[in-house]
């Protein structure tokens, strides 16, 4: 039963981060030309996560963590409850 109720939550975990990665692509809310100031002028956009150049150092972030995930959840089941 335990090792089901784990398994429930690493697939949440993943889903969590999956879902997030993907609120996280896309573009901007347009904003007003006549907001545009010096300071902002100045910025350059950030760069799109979704982009095919980037999707591979985002893959990475999220298989890190998934790894580690996996490396705790295993940890944790071989600990001595006490």
């Amino acid at each position: 039963m335990k090792k089901a109720m784990n398994r429930k939550l690493f697939f949440l975990t993943v889903i969590s981060l999956l879902v997030a990665g993907i609120a996280g692509c896309g573009s901007k809310a347009p904003v007003s030309e006549n907001v545009v100031t010096a300071a902002t002028a100045t910025l350059s956009s950030p760069e799109d996560r979704c982009a095919s150049a980037n999707l591979p150092k985002e893959v990475a972030k999220v298989t890190r963590l998934m790894r580690s995930f996996d490396d705790v959840s295993v940890l944790a089941q071989a600990t001595p409850k006490g």
